[in-house]
């Protein structure tokens, strides 16, 4: 049983001028982020809003990632002690920017308070406790609840959930 974690983030959708989050986490017995393994049901769907400002759509992402990161951090410590042990913990986001944040791979200009908040996500991935990379938005399962979508979306992402699909088998 490994836990994952999908993240997004809205940038400047709520008053005021603040950002929202989302993570999506469930367990599968993939360890592996590459491949986008099976759902098995969501464990939890937070969906938050930032409460400080943040200047930009890839410090949102990156707050996104840094906030489900540490929500994970007693999850994890939860499975190893009842006998999972847990490799580097996947987390997908689908912003470039926020994945080579934390891979230390962008040039940054003006970004000292982003970089003094969120380098635990760097200190993190350098330990292996998490495994953090990027895929396209229509993979991630975070986006359902951060964007506004119209009906036929809604409609077509409770098609394909598991648990629409088990309440379906068992009536």
């Amino acid at each position: 049983m490994v836990s994952h974690v999908n993240s997004d983030a809205a940038y400047l959708v709520l008053p005021k001028a603040k950002s929202r989050i989302t993570g999506y986490y469930f367990f599968s017995n993939h360890p592996s982020s590459n491949t986008s393994p099976t759902l098995n049901g969501a464990i939890l769907a937070e969906c938050k809003g930032v409460k400080h400002a943040v200047t930009s759509s890839a410090e949102a992402e990156t707050a996104g990632v840094f906030h489900n990161a540490q929500t994970t951090v007693p999850a994890r410590h939860v499975l190893d002690v009842i006998g999972h042990k847990q490799p580097p913990t996947p987390i997908k986001t689908d912003n470039s920017t926020a994945s080579g944040f934390v891979h230390n791979n962008t040039h940054q200009k003006r970004s000292k308070s982003w970089d003094m908040r969120y380098h635990w996500l760097r200190e993190k991935q350098t330990k292996n406790d998490f495994r953090i990379f990027w895929d396209k938005g229509s993979n991630n399962h975070a986006d359902y609840f951060t964007k506004h979508h119209p009906i036929k979306h809604h409609l077509e992402v409770r098609r394909t959930s598991q648990y629409v699909r088990d309440s379906k088998t068992t009536q």
